[in-house]
């Protein structure tokens, strides 16, 4: 029976594995020095952890102190019908043995007699759900009795180990996959940064070949758009995440591609950048790539006149939560008077001022942009719980677009006038006849009704309401029954007056 000393030398073992479990998540280390501590707390000169290989039926000694070289992690055993590691496992009891030289019930292995074995015990050892695992085998180089201290301290010792065994399986397993998904993710984005490569080459093919000035100017500045694009593509690959990138060096690159792609009549252009270190999201950098892009290629077109000059970009966050974008050329300015209408769509004008804040202090003291996220914490707080909720699709189908990016996509169509069907994708990562069907099902659900009684709460909880000089909104009252209504006028015009708000191509909506 073991004595008091024993006793705390195996609980000072029980707690130095725990402790050792919390520290390390490498299963050979682990088992290594749970078989050094084992063999110390008995006294013993040999242990070992045997793992089951389930496509031999062998045990591998997976870890194991004082063996030659060679044993661990290269020796199996046959679990055949006379062995007692089977026979414990089968069972879930432990297997003694006093002295293998008098042992007829098993088959001992040939190592265990080359190290002079003379006694062991083998305990079982399983996984969570009674998967069994292993086996946590003591040997002797002397005859020795087990006790059922021993055996009770060895059988605690198996029952820590099992749950151990299986965090660190999993944690590994894990490790693997987000290793797999990262080499997929590493070639996704090779893939998409070579077909981006190979977009602006087209376009850079096509701009060249075009006979139409206007044409040209088109195609050039689509083949601009999709460089920034490409770039950011490039800045993720390059910082190995999908949803995080530096600003200062992506803001660098697409400024100093564009110098380099613009033609030379600008003159020498010299650059100077002020940009904080800060990461955004894709979400960020792509409308203030895009910007970046229309303003730069403004100044190189029409800044200098030949005569060269200089491009100057700050970029800081603010208190707010806000990023202040400064562009300004010492070139000759905007003109204070009404500007001549240049060929072109317009849509990066449209773009700059419908995505952001925009003002322009006096000529030649460049542009000042204030980026404020469309829809703010604050607003999408009020409007998220008010939204019905998504139906099951039956079949599947593609990922739904988020409720978030559709009603960025709406407040953008609503403050920049552009038709539905040219919302950029690219930027809010909704198509315009989505965000249009999105509007169309929340006006159904009341959703805005809903926002409006929302905000006036919220406006009366901070006190900012005058009740003494409310007034009520016949339109959204009932009439009262019996009372008479105003006869009907008779309509002068044989259309209705045209819609605030540009509706989708008459096909997209008869197929919604």
């Amino acid at each position: 029976m073991a004595d008091r000393e024993q006793m705390v030398v195996r609980q000072k073992a029980l707690a130095e594995f725990g402790e050792l479990t919390l520290r390390s998540d490498s299963l050979d280390k682990v088992l290594q020095e749970a078989c050094r501590i084992v063999a110390d707390a008995l006294e013993t000169d040999l242990a070992k952890v045997l793992e089951i290989q389930p496509e031999t039926q062998e045990l591998l000694v997976k870890a194991g102190v004082g063996w030659k070289p060679g044993i661990v992690g290269q020796t199996r055993i046959l679990m055949g019908e006379w062995s007692s590691e089977a026979y414990a496992i089968e069972t879930a009891e432990p297997v003694i043995m006093q002295d293998i030289r008098h042992e007829e019930r098993f088959d001992i292995p040939e190592f265990l007699r080359e190290h002079g074995v003379v006694a062991l015990v083998n305990v079982p050892i399983f996984l969570p759900g009674r998967k069994p695992y292993g086996l946590l085998q003591v040997d002797s180089r002397a005859p020795r009795e087990f006790d059922d201290e021993d055996i009770q301290f060895l059988r605690t010792y198996a029952t820590i180990l099992g749950p151990v065994i299986d965090r660190l399986h999993k944690s590994h397993s894990l490790e693997q996959a987000l290793l797999t998904n990262r080499h997929l993710l590493e070639e996704l984005q090779h893939r998409v940064k070579n077909q981006f490569t190979i977009i602006a080459s087209l376009l850079r093919m096509g701009t060249r070949q075009a006979k139409s000035g206007e044409t040209r100017q088109e195609l050039a500045a689509v083949g601009q758009r999709v460089e920034t694009l490409r770039i950011l593509n490039e800045q993720l690959y390059i910082a190995g995440t999908v949803d995080r990138l530096r600003l200062r060096p992506f803001i660098m690159q697409v400024v100093e591609n564009l110098v380099h792609l613009n033609p030379p009549e600008a003159g020498e252009v010299r650059l100077e950048f002020a940009i904080e270190e800060v990461e955004v999201s894709p979400e960020r950098a792509v409308p203030l790539g895009l910007i970046l892009n229309e303003f730069v290629t403004n100044s190189l077109k029409h800044a200098f006149d030949g005569r060269g000059g200089m491009i100057e970009v700050k970029i800081e966050t603010q208190d707010t939560g806000t990023m202040r974008l400064q562009v300004r050329d010492n070139g000759k300015g905007l003109s204070s008077g009404p500007r001549e209408a240049r060929p072109g769509s317009g849509t990066g004008l449209r773009l700059i001022g419908a995505l952001e804040g925009l003002t322009e202090p006096p000529c030649g003291d460049g542009v000042v942009l204030i980026m404020r996220e469309l829809v703010s914490d604050e607003m999408w707080s009020a409007v998220e719980p008010l939204l019905p909720e998504e139906k099951a699709k039956p079949k599947g189908g593609r990922p739904r677009c988020s409720d978030r990016a559709a009603l960025r996509g709406i407040v953008f169509v609503l403050r920049s006038g552009v038709p539905w069907e040219m919302l950029p994708r690219e930027v809010f990562g909704c198509s315009g006849m989505t965000c249009w069907r999105r509007l169309r099902d929340w006006q159904r659900a009341e959703v805005w009704d809903g926002l409006h009684r929302v905000l006036l709460e919220r406006l009366d909880r901070a006190g900012e309401l005058d009740w003494s000089r409310a007034a009520i909104d016949s339109a959204s009252v009932g009439a009262k029954r019996g009372v008479l209504r105003p006869a009907r006028t008779r309509r002068i015009a044989a259309s209705r007056a045209p819609s605030a708000t540009p509706s989708p191509m008459p096909a997209a909506r008869r197929s919604a």
